[in-house]
């Protein structure tokens, strides 16, 4: 995938901008039409493209490169790989994903709740999630649990707190349906660490909210190089409100 296409910013572009503006955006103009429509028309217009796509239904990834790497689903068709992935879009680990697509480089903690010696796998729980994107910038987010390899992790024992790099991978699950989902393999600087404190989803939502107004709102976002430039009674106001609006939503 090589770039994003946000299909849900378009479509409210195309319902409050004038219609001799000149708009031409791709997926636009759909909401009148059945679900099952909406999305055969979304495919048509993406489909085989390298557009990671922001719909209603979540994050789809169109580039037919990426269905290669989907573990365990080599036998799924284009459009099954594409069915699977609206299915999956709004169940999927989020923080993981993001990680997925966007991470520069990712570390993770987590706490051991579980192991299966004769599977070789443990659980861990509380996952936090503390990731750079390639200009430098952080974030961070939290998964309630994961299941990995035991490799790597010999000599742990449950209640520990551990603290490692990873892989993030994406994986079909096929236990109550076919379901994509991503999960972490291959860990590194594996380290023993004390209690730690989650995000809050507070915290997760303003994080959430500062990136959509620095990528879509803020006149400087092309100046600021990291540093922000904007008006600070404008940031915080606009920040409030946009906090209010996605707690109510």
């Amino acid at each position: 995938m090589e770039q994003y296409y946000d299909l849900v910013m378009a479509d409210t572009i195309a319902t409050y901008a004038r219609k001799d503006a000149g708009f031409d955006l791709p997926g636009t103009g759909l909401g009148h039409l059945p679900d099952d429509e909406r999305w055969m028309k979304v495919k048509e217009t993406f489909r085989n493209s390298k557009y990671g796509v922001i719909s209603e239904w979540g994050f789809i990834d169109f580039d037919p490169e990426e269905k290669e790497t989907l573990v365990g689903g080599e036998a799924l068709s284009y459009d099954e790989y594409l069915d699977v992935q609206k299915q999956s879009g709004r169940d999927i680990r989020q923080s993981f994903a993001k990680s997925y697509y966007d991470a520069a480089c990712v570390s993770f903690k987590g706490k051991v709740c579980r192991i299966n010696a004769k599977k070789k796998q443990l659980c861990f729980e509380r996952i936090f999630v503390n990731g750079f994107y390639p200009d430098g910038d952080g974030y961070f987010g939290k998964e309630d649990h994961v299941w990995m390899s035991l490799d790597g992790f010999e000599g742990c024992r449950v209640g520990e707190c551990l603290a490692f790099d990873a892989d993030v991978y994406r994986y079909l699950k096929t236990g109550h349906g076919r379901m994509i989902d991503f999960g972490l393999r291959n860990p590194t600087a594996v380290r023993r660490v004390e209690e730690y404190e989650l995000p809050t989803d507070d915290e997760l939502r303003m994080q959430t909210v500062d990136a959509l107004i620095c990528e879509n709102l803020c006149m400087y976002r092309e100046q600021c190089n990291g540093f922000c430039i904007a008006n600070q009674e404008w940031l915080e106001n606009t920040r409030k409100a946009l906090f209010i609006k996605t707690n109510v939503e």
